[in-house]
Parts: structure tokens; sequence; C-alpha cells
């Protein structure tokens, strides 16, 4: 199926729509742009199309800024890539869903595929951030009810529930129990959980010691049925800043100080408090390459080495050139050293180990010896791995694959072989080229090639 944006940001639809994955009531094929009526209140700024479903992100028309998500499309029984329930899957009078799990970001990119969905959103918030609203809790400091966001919450030893929104926390926090709860992720009927109980002054050190400046920590000792979670330890600052852990329903504990040594928290298994779903979640770390960004501080810092190497590689007599590389033959062959592609970075060989015969080239300083021997050594690595690459025959490649004797061969010899073969492969790839695109005449399959020796 195919969808489009007109200029004044209405979406047109056409093509197939089995599990009416435009949006569009009635299944079946569309043969011709057919609009979707859904959005003419809205501003359609992005579309995504997959195999069975698409992504929209539209702003009202009355408040422009606002950028919501929708997902097209319904199937009974198959709902996790339209970020709906398997309840609400069922209801196939609703065929395009807002997504409000993302109201509170600034969504600016959709991805659909076969069966999944990718939003991506400016700034550094999560999809879980401040969206947890506590059903019948009520902050006992600052009465905010219900409570949304973090929450803080223990049970004293009357078993009476004391629960803290985050402003109800920061006033309260001096005055807290040396272990609380806390949770990013509603808890249904949380008076009715059984929370595990804490005797302080068996699993902490005890107040006087000046071990916790650092804390209160935040860690979890969960479980999923038979299997453990991974533990976390964060910072009070780590855990109320939006972080990685946050896509996950998890329990935290808060410690006012450390655990002793060779004592543990006890393992909270999160079935027992959040409902399972059948949705899966996927994690993606990006790292930004710098590699190919210019670096005007380095440049500057480098200026001064560069034009070093500059005169010593550049500037390196040509006449000493050939009885450098001769004594550099010489040398590899009296101790077999074996340039192949595995070892040839290793390989390393400096001025006195080699035997000079002119004055010239012994009077030049060992630095500017080593730096030509290092160039030389480096262009032998290199060509080395573009062996593969710039060869044409099959036979030839074959047989410096498989043959030793090759690794051994002179230096100045590889360097003309190389020079050579990638000639040569220009030259075969433009003729190619043209032949590629000679007209083809079927009539008459035969055609002149004048070629210039």
């Amino acid at each position: 199926h195919t969808l489009a944006l007109t200029d004044d940001g209405q979406l047109y639809g056409w093509g197939c729509n089995i599990q009416h994955r435009m949006g569009i009531k009635k299944e079946g094929d569309k043969f011709k742009p057919t609009l979707i009526s859904f959005f003419k209140d809205y501003i359609v700024e992005k579309v995504s199309v997959g195999m069975s479903h698409s992504l929209v992100i539209a702003s009202p028309k009355d408040n422009r800024s606002k950028k919501m998500v929708f997902s097209l499309g319904k199937e009974e029984g198959v709902f996790s890539h339209y970020g709906i329930t398997e309840e609400e899957s069922k209801n196939m009078e609703i065929l395009i869903t807002h997504l409000k799990t993302f109201d509170h970001l600034e969504p600016y990119l959709v991805e659909a595929g076969n069966r999944t969905s990718f939003v991506a959103f400016k700034g550094d918030k999560l999809p879980s951030s401040e969206v947890g609203v506590h059903e019948g809790t009520k902050c006992e400091v600052t009465g905010e009810s219900p409570i949304k966001g973090i929450i803080h919450f223990y049970k004293d030893e009357e078993k009476k529930l004391h629960v803290l929104s985050e402003a109800g926390y920061k006033k309260a926090k001096d005055t807290l129990p040396a272990v609380v709860f806390a949770t990013k992720y509603p808890i249904k009927n949380l008076e009715s959980k059984k929370f595990p109980r804490i005797k302080e002054f068996d699993l902490l050190v005890k107040k006087d010691d000046t071990t916790h400046e650092t804390y209160p920590h935040y860690i979890t000792n969960l479980k999923v049925g038979d299997k453990p979670l991974t533990r976390l330890e964060l910072t009070e600052t780590e855990f109320h800043n939006s972080n990685t852990s946050d896509l996950d329903p998890l329990i935290f504990y808060r410690i006012s100080r450390p655990l002793n040594e060779g004592k543990d928290l006890p393992v909270i298994n999160l079935p027992d408090y959040f409902e399972q779903t059948k949705q899966k979640g996927l994690t993606i770390e990006l790292s930004p390459d710098y590699s190919y960004i210019k670096n005007e501080k380095i440049i500057e810092k480098a200026k001064d080495t560069h034009k070093e190497i500059y005169e010593q590689v550049v500037k390196f007599p040509v006449q000493c050139d050939r009885e450098l590389l001769e004594a550099l033959e010489k040398h590899i062959k009296d101790n077999d050293l074996n340039f192949d592609e595995t070892n040839s970075s290793k390989i390393e060989i400096v001025p006195s180990s080699l035997t000079f015969k002119s004055k010239k080239i012994k009077g030049l300083p060992d630095k500017a010896k080593q730096q030509r021997i290092n160039a030389l050594l480096k262009y032998n690595e290199y060509f080395l791995k573009t062996i593969p690459y710039v060869l044409l025959d099959e036979e030839t490649l074959t047989q410096m694959a498989t043959s030793r004797d090759t690794n051994r061969e002179k230096l100045n010899e590889l360097f003309i072989i190389g020079k050579g073969l990638a000639f040569s492969s220009i030259k075969h790839k433009y003729i190619k080229n043209i032949v590629n695109n000679l007209p083809c005449n079927w009539d008459q399959p035969e055609c002149k090639i004048k070629r210039r020796k």
C-alpha cells in the first residue's frame, strides 16, 4: 500500500487495505488515492508504511506544536506492532490508534516494518519519563492524587502504607526510614501488595559510619519467575533522571546507608506486582563516529609533527631510496621474514639492523631512515590487504592465496605488481562500464570496439 501527503497536511492512501493498514474501514484494494478522513482535523507531518500497518505523526490544526503518534491498522490477536493490547485488538471499530504513551515527548520520525514499529524523539526523555499515573495513591506530604511519575513508599510497624510523590520526597527524604521502596511504574492495588520486611540494624552499616556520605543509593534485586535480572545500583541523581533502566517496570530499594558485608536485600519477583504482556522491547545503543569530522584543535596541535614527518618522508633523497629498498630486501631474506596479511603489521625493522654502502645514506639521521622504513612497510601492509580487490584474474588470485613463495616477494617487486594491478583494474572496469552501456540490437547482436594500446 502507498500513503501520500498533500501540501496542506492531508493523508491519502491506495493499494492493499487488508488488516485496514491504511486506516480505512472497508478492506480490499483501493485503485485510486483515497482520503483518510480520520485526519481531517489534523496536519499530518510524517508517515511510514510497513508490511501490514502504517505509522503517522500529526498535529491538531488548533495546536500545531503538539506532535501525536498514530498507528493505522487492526488485526485480531495480533497487536504488539500497533502499540495496543490484546484486548484492544478485538475492537474492530477503532482502526486508527492514538499512541498516548508518546504525548509528553517530541516525536520527529516514525518507521514501520514487518510487524515492527520505531519512533524517534528529540531530547533525552524516555517514553517512560513522567508517564506513570499511580491510580488510588495520594502523597501524604503534598496531597497530590493520583501521583504521577516516581513514587516512594513503605509500610510502618502497623502495616500502614505511606506514599510520597517526587515533590513530597524532596521535603521528607531526611525523615524517611533507612530502607523504602521506589518505582516509576504504576502498581495496581498497591496497598494490598505484600513487600519484604527489612531489619535495617542487621542489614545496613551503623549510622555513625562515615562510608555512607554518597548515599542514598537505589538498588534492585529482582527476578521474573526463576530468571534473575541484572542488578542495578544508581545514585539518587541517576535514579531521578531519565536512564535506560526506565524502559522496564522495576522496583528499587532506596537505602540510606551501605549494606553490611555479606548481607543482601530480599529478592522481589516482578510478576507479583506487575502484569506481564506479550510485548517485546529492543535496546539500541548509538555511538557517533567522529573519524570523518574535521577537528581544528587536533589539526593545530599536530601541525609541528606533520611538518616534521613531511620533511623526513617527502624530502627523503630519491637516490637513497633504491639502496634502502635493497638493504630492506636483504634483511628480509636473511632473516626469513614472512610478510603475510596476519603478521605484516607486527614486523619492525630498525636502521641499525641494515647495511648501507653509500656515504649519503649513512649520513642521514636515523630518524629520517626509520620514517622511510616505516612508510615502506606500511605500504606493504596496505597492499597485501588490497590484493583481493584489485585482482580480476581468478587464477592469479587463487595462486597468490595458496602460494607461500608470494609472501616472500621482494618489496620493490611487490610495489611494481601493486601499481600494475591497480591500473589494470581501473582499465578493465572502465572498459566493462563502456561495454555495459552500449546500445543493444538483438537483430544484429555484434558490435565493433576500437581499442588503443
